[in-house]
């Protein structure tokens, strides 16, 4: 098994295991069963699909592209409405998100106190894996005391959905997620551009938040949600 293959495989019972419990919350155990079902059926059927990224993050992060983007069409399949079907997906996407944004941020304790400097280690870290060049064109840029950023200039998330048709999927279920990341970090994300809305790029910039804590503008955490 390659290591791309054998990382997914470790990442996609956390997702399934969420899927399961926020289907089975809303139409029952069974229900849940035959999406799960559905999704690993897309998911294998799909594969021979994938690009083939060069660097083994970009070859995970596609995989994980593809099992998002399977769960969200099984859902469609079982009867949930879009925007139901999109809500559910994002929570579940969110669960692993959060999951695997763990480590490095409690590695970036280590290395600083000042969040904004975290911030910096943290990507400093996420740029050898899983956002490593060529697979993803990214440029860090120096921090300062009130600002950490980094620019992306090639997302083979963005890719991946854009070949989909499914960019709007991208943006609530990968993009817009890091708002709700920089919020638990206990800092603001301002970022006007995404590859995934059309721009060129993706200028992401860390801030110190503006008033109290919990009131940084952005992405709320998500829910499954009504």
């Amino acid at each position: 098994m390659s290591l791309d293959r054998l990382i997914t495989a470790c990442v996609r019972p956390l997702a399934l295991r969420r899927l399961r419990v926020l289907v089975t919350s809303e139409v029952g155990p069974k229900a849940a069963a035959s999406v799960l079902s559905s999704t690993r059926r897309l998911e294998r059927a799909r594969e021979n699909e994938l690009p083939q990224e060069q660097t083994v993050g970009a070859r995970v992060m596609v995989r994980l592209a593809a099992l998002t983007n399977a769960a969200f069409d099984a859902l469609l399949e079982h009867g949930f409405a879009e925007p139901h079907a999109r809500r559910l997906t994002v929570a579940v996407a969110w669960q692993v998100y959060r999951v695997l944004a763990r480590p490095t941020w409690w590695i970036s304790r280590l290395l600083a106190r000042d969040r904004i400097r975290r911030v910096h280690y943290t990507m400093c870290m996420l740029v050898r894996f899983p956002y490593a060049a060529p697979g993803y064109r990214m440029t860090l840029l120096p921090p300062s005391d009130t600002e950490a950023g980094f620019d992306v200039h090639r997302c083979p998330v963005a890719d991946y959905f854009r070949s989909r048709g499914r960019l709007d999927l991208c943006a609530q279920a990968f993009c817009d997620l890091d708002y709700a990341l920089a919020r638990q970090w206990g800092v603001q994300l301002v970022r006007p551009r995404t590859l995934s809305r059309g721009f060129a790029l993706c200028d992401f910039r860390f801030r110190p938040p503006a008033g109290e804590a919990g009131s940084v503008p952005g992405f709320s955490t998500p829910t499954a949600g009504k």
